[in-house]
């Protein structure tokens, strides 16, 4: 290819024919869209005995080194290569169903071709291959990470170079920090779903008893605009400030994680929200032993061992869109929240909401201070062993003063999420006034008693009173509700006879199928795809671990066969794991509605209902209950 010399545009540069814009940074390219950034780098097509020779050879055998072909859907991270025969090369070494994703390392990334134009046409033609253009770190790792589809991909691993300059090394140091927190969110994200849908779902419907029209989250909307509203979690840094606490809480607007209610009361404070949000864990206290002045905030899809044990005030929430799609199409009324997983990430929200300024936190270490997990009084519902062994999984991050902390991938999902709210709240100030654990990245870091010295002196005035109503069931409700499930169960009892039907019509195929067999299987799998949407939410959400099984089982199979018994032995696995979450659905619902009935005949409240269909996941004695749905 010849080179003319011609004059570079304004805003861009000329190479051959081609008037060669510079790419913008941090972008994604593929297909055609990398072909400029090719042909515009100064050594492509420039003749072959540049060739690096033996050094090539070896670089490009250190590459192919670290990639396997028996590695099937994963993602390989190539840094900053600029030959395109050993891209060709790595594309080659990896299986049909990875992705080879490249991270370039330099503004003006100089590409060589070596006159192959034909590679360059191959390698534009592979699907698989994806180019994130030189920004910064951490705008480079969000790029990446929207590249790594969890569903899809199982793994990923870096493929190095023989040498990087210093500068790259830097680079990427930092890069791969902020990708493996992008990751780690979707990882920790994904196996919440996979082992806990059934259960959000299971506790939302228990839960919907109490999300009658009463109060909204729209009520506290700016409520304590430019107030201070203090988060109180559970790290062990918490002891340090719970004299002061004690001394200054009517300087805040406080919002407590359950499990800090009985510390707090040892000291004599009363917040005024409890948020509750985890599926599996029982209740911090004894039956309406929570403060009647406290609104008590439930994730809908909470333990209902927790929901059912105080019936003062309640504010319902839900953080899954899914979950709160159905519920407000059976009539009950969560308002949404969005939230990070975690009951202080969910008090986060709150306060956001609430329009508080400050929000301050305190006990949100997020990590292992001085070798604890919990403040002094925490009742941890882990064992030792199972501490012990989160403990040795962990690994070292940068501390609240500068110094190493350990912490867990499950903390770090968390920290991520902190750190990602706060970067698109410029007009708020969070205050993180641990004084221990992690540092959260875009939040002052203030001792608690400056703290409150500056709020004091501050003057800020009185607060607007919590509008919460006091909770009541609503028997019109319930026996709404009710009539609603019983249609949904018989929708599911629909679907469920389908799917026996299904599994029957291809156990008996044996060579080719009857026509008429092919209309039953189609119309099936119509269902399945186009069906009520509220049956495939439950279904879907009730027999999660067997749909992701199936799937995963596809996802690993290379070359799915094509033949008539490997397609509707895949049918017949999807059947398979849709009936199971029918089943599962089916008999909640059928146990739920049961539960509804009892209440609107006795026209009371019975907290003793949750353990007469099972719904509770504790026993009196602190035990679980194995029988739990």
């Amino acid at each position: 290819m010849q080179i003319n010399q011609a004059q570079a545009p304004a805003g861009g540069r000329v190479f051959g024919y081609m008037n060669f814009q510079e790419p913008r940074a941090g972008h994604v390219l593929e297909g055609e869209s990398l072909r400029p950034l090719l042909i515009g780098s100064a050594s492509f097509g420039l003749p072959s005995d540049l060739e690096i020779g033996a050094d090539g050879d070896l670089a490009l055998a250190h590459l192919l080194k670290q990639v396997d072909k028996t590695k099937k859907r994963t993602i390989w991270l190539v840094n900053n290569c600029l030959r395109i025969d050993h891209l060709q090369k790595i594309l080659n070494a990896a299986s049909a169903c990875s992705r080879v994703i490249n991270l370039l390392c330099d503004e003006q990334p100089n590409f060589q071709a070596l006159h192959n134009t034909k590679a360059v046409d191959s390698l534009l033609d592979d699907d698989r291959l994806y180019t994130v253009t030189f920004d910064t770190p951490k705008v480079q790792a969000e790029l990446a990470s929207q590249l790594i589809d969890t569903e899809n991909f199982v793994g990923w691993k870096p493929v190095l170079g023989l040498s990087l300059e210093p500068q790259a090394v830097e680079h990427l140091r930092h890069l791969y920090r902020e990708l493996t927190n992008h990751l780690n969110q979707k990882a920790v994200g994904r196996m919440t779903r996979v082992s806990s849908s059934h259960l959000f779902l299971s506790n939302a419907l228990v839960n919907s008893v109490f999300a009658n029209p009463l109060n909204a989250l729209s009520d506290y909307k700016d409520l304590y605009k430019n107030k201070p509203v203090l988060i109180v979690a559970t790290g062990p840094s918490l002891n340090k400030q719970l004299s002061l606490l004690a001394k200054h809480k009517d300087l805040f607007v406080i919002i407590a994680a359950d499990p800090a209610v009985p510390i707090l009361k040892q000291y004599g404070v009363v917040p005024q929200f409890v948020v509750s949000i985890d599926p599996k864990k029982r209740p911090y206290w004894r039956h309406n032993e929570l403060d009647p002045s406290t609104t008590f905030v439930i994730e809908i899809g909470c333990c209902p061992d927790v929901a059912w044990s105080s019936n003062h005030k309640y504010l319902v929430t839900s953080c899954h869109k899914d979950v709160f799609r159905l519920l407000t199409d059976l009539g009950a009324a969560p308002s949404y929240l969005l939230t990070g997983g975690s009951v202080t990430t969910t008090a986060f929200s709150l306060a956001q909401h609430m329009g508080a300024n400050p929000i301050i936190l305190i006990g949100q270490d997020l990590a292992w201070t001085d070798g604890k997990d919990h403040a002094d009084g925490y009742v941890s519902q882990y064992s030792r062993e199972q501490l012990e062994a989160r403990h040795a999984k962990g690994f070292e991050i940068e501390g609240y003063d500068g110094k190493p902390v350990r912490t867990e991938r499950q903390l770090l999902y968390y920290k991520t999420w902190f750190e990602q709210r706060i970067a698109v709240m410029p007009d708020r100030l969070i205050v993180n006034a641990t004084e221990g654990g992690a540092r959260i990245e875009g939040a002052a870091h203030v001792p608690f008693e400056s703290v409150c010295r500056e709020i004091q002196a501050s003057r800020l005035g009185a607060t607007q009173p919590d509008p919460a109503r006091p909770w009541a069931p609503d028997f019109a409700y319930l026996a709404l509700l009710a009539d609603r499930l019983r249609g949904l169960k018989s929708e599911i009892e629909q679907l469920e006879s389908e799917l026996n039907k299904g599994i029957k019509l291809i156990d008996t195929i044996k060579k080719t199928p009857k026509k008429s067999v092919i209309r039953q299987i189609e119309q099936i799998n119509r269902l399945l795809l186009d069906g009520s949407w509220q049956v495939k939410t439950v279904v879907e959400m009730m027999g999660q671990s067997a749909v992701v099984a199936t799937e995963q089982k596809v996802l690993l199979d290379d070359e799915v066969s094509a033949n008539i018994k490997g397609v509707y032995g895949g049918y017949k696995s999807v059947y398979k794991s849709a009936l199971h979450g029918a089943q599962q659905g089916k008999e909640l619902l059928s146990r739920l509605m049961q539960l509804c009935d009892d209440l609107v005949q006795g026209q009371q409240m019975d907290h003793q209902l949750l353990q007469k269909y099972g719904f509770n996941r504790w026993l009196a004695d602190g035990t679980k209950n194995e029988l739990a749905a």
